[in-house]
């Protein structure tokens, strides 16, 4: 497995792993159309194409797909596959949000997530933020144990529309001094 910046030629790719991830750690959260509804909304391929075409343009965004390429492969019509993305921008000079950590249910607990999460953590303290903010529902036990085990704390919890739902999310924030 290898990280890359995230290009047009992923956005399906992307939107499937997004669906995928969706299903299987927010359903118990919301309700299968607030789960439609959501990735209708959040992860449409045209979307996700001019997102990843722009990132690569704004030095203070960043949008990472997570890959492997079989034997002999180089690119995506080579048989590489998209497993996981990140996205995370710099909001303030001493703050990068995480938009966006989904893997592959299929991969979970193999360490596309954390590798995803230390790429971008890495290049915010290189840019001299000193803290990751991030939020995720508060019933996706995946996505708030996961935030927890690699350091993160909850600031807060707020109620969130999601798909056309209200349900509560969870605030988190992460020190990256070391």
């Amino acid at each position: 497995m290898r990280l890359r910046e995230a290009g047009p030629g992923d956005a399906d790719a992307i939107a499937a792993v997004a669906a995928d991830a969706w299903w299987a750690a927010c359903s118990a959260a919301l309700s299968a159309d607030a789960v439609r509804t959501a990735l209708s909304d959040l992860y449409d391929e045209a979307f996700l194409g001019e997102v990843a075409a722009e990132a690569a343009d704004q030095p203070d965004f960043r949008f990472l797909v997570a890959v492997e390429t079989e034997a002999g492969g180089e690119g995506p019509e080579d048989g590489e596959t998209v497993v996981g993305f990140a996205s995370a921008a710099r909001e303030w000079a001493d703050e990068v949000e995480l938009f966006t950590l989904y893997v592959d249910p299929d991969r979970w607990g193999e360490g596309v997530g954390s590798e995803l999460l230390a790429a971008l953590e890495a290049w915010a303290a290189d840019r001299g933020a000193e803290r990751m903010v991030c939020s995720a529902l508060a019933d996706n036990a995946v996505a708030v144990g996961f935030l927890e085990s690699r350091g993160f704390e909850r600031t807060r919890e707020v109620e969130a529309a999601v798909g056309g739902e209200t349900t509560a999310e969870y605030e988190f924030e992460k020190s990256l001094d070391g």
